[in-house]
């Protein structure tokens, strides 16, 4: 599962070589990529810290109309600086 791993990429962006936790996190996403594409459907995939809030179905309908012009999109809290917004 991690020989598509990038270290050198990893310490290019994040200034040091993954953590453990960090490395089992990359195999967990990468095994959820693949069950996608074995899907062949939408899928919304949840992390462990992910709290359900009152405008959860509403912002799911939403992304479903962002996934018609952007074919992947991520939901996330706005705290990391390498993503950009798309609405």
């Amino acid at each position: 599962m991690l020989q598509s791993y990038d270290e050198n990429g990893f310490i290019r962006h994040r200034g040091r070589k993954a953590l453990a936790g960090e490395l089992g996190r990359y195999a967990s996403h990468i095994l959820a990529w693949q069950q996608v594409i074995k899907l062949d459907q939408p899928v919304v995939v949840l992390e462990d810290d992910f709290i359900l809030r009152y405008d959860f179905c509403a912002l799911i309908e939403a992304a479903e109309l962002w996934t018609n012009k952007h074919h992947s999109i991520r939901l996330s809290h706005g705290k990391q600086n390498f993503f950009y917004s798309v609405a």
